[in-house]
Parts: structure tokens; C-alpha cells; sequence
């Protein structure tokens, strides 16, 4: 129903948290994306032909379905789109008094 591939038992911001971004924010965008998910399937059927003649039938039919599901699936609140925006943590820079820290020589 959605990206293919995708699954994780972690939510995004702890996976952005743990590759050391701060300061994440999420901004749900399912209402714009079920708006597009809705465009691509009335614009599939309208230049049907035409899509048909590219990309053939069975690859037609079943972007048409997947598009479907789609819409369905985000007015049931099964599934939902967000953009995440973060800052990537400042590396804290070496404790030059730490013996670990020193060069050797």
C-alpha cells in the first residue's frame, strides 16, 4: 500500500536520532499527498490510451490499483506521509587534556 520495503519496528525520528540529528521536527503531509495520490489515478484514467500504448497493460492496470489503495488506505488512517527536518549534531571536538586524546610520539 505503500513503499515497498520500508518497514522498520523503529519510528523515523528515533532512526533520525540515532544517526545523530537534533532538533527533528515532523510535519504531516498526508493531506497534500492523498491530493497527488488522487491526481495520479484521475490523470492515469484520463490518458488511459495513451498510457496503456507506453507502458502496457499490465503495468497500467497495476499502478491504476496501487494508486487506489493508496487513497484508500489514507482516508482509512492506515497510512500517512510526513517530512522529517533536522540538524545534523556538532561533533563534539576531543578533550586535548584526556590522555586518550594525545598524540604519541
Amino acid at each position: 500500500m505503500g513503499p515497498r520495503a520500508v518497514a522498520s519496528r523503529w519510528k523515523q525520528a528515533e532512526l533520525l536520532s540515532a544517526a545523530s540529528f537534533v532538533d527533528v521536527k515532523e510535519l504531516d503531509v498526508t493531506a497534500d499527498f492523498i491530493r497527488t495520490a488522487r491526481l495520479w489515478f484521475e490523470y492515469g484514467a484520463q490518458f488511459e490510451p495513451q498510457l496503456r500504448e507506453a507502458v502496457g497493460n499490465e503495468q497500467y492496470d497495476q499502478q491504476q490499483s496501487d494508486r487506489s489503495t493508496i487513497f484508500r488506505a489514507i482516508e482509512e488512517g492506515l497510512l500517512s506521509r510526513a517530512l522529517f527536518v533536522g540538524r545534523k549534531a556538532e561533533r563534539q571536538a576531543p578533550d586535548w587534556r584526556s590522555p586518550s586524546s594525545r598524540s604519541r610520539s
